[in-house]
């Protein structure tokens, strides 16, 4: 008897453990520069990496913008988490980048 009451008591401990933990995503914001806003391909490009961020646990949420000085400001003003633009506007933020 009492060899089944640890079992049970051991059983219950284990699926306590393996029972899913009701876990609250982050939340981050991307200011995302394409000159053709939420229709353009970049922002469909960024939009789908927010449906797999979501995956990880990250809530993305994407905000377009159609003047990519507007996005470095909103950025810089820490209106977004990060910001998506080109090379050119964002090299105060990031000064030396490249490509293969």
């Amino acid at each position: 008897m009492k060899i089944q009451m640890a079992f049970a008591a051991l059983l219950s401990m284990a699926l306590s453990f393996a029972a899913p933990v009701q876990a609250r995503a982050e939340t981050r914001t991307i200011c995302v520069y394409d000159p053709a806003g939420r229709s353009g391909d970049y922002f469909s490009l960024m939009s789908k990496f927010a449906t797999q961020a979501s995956t990880w646990g990250v809530e993305v949420e994407i905000r377009p913008y159609t003047d990519e000085e507007t996005a470095a400001k909103d950025y810089e003003a820490a209106q977004c988490d990060g910001v998506s633009a080109t090379g050119v506007r964002l090299q105060r933020f990031n000064r030396f980048s490249s490509t293969i």
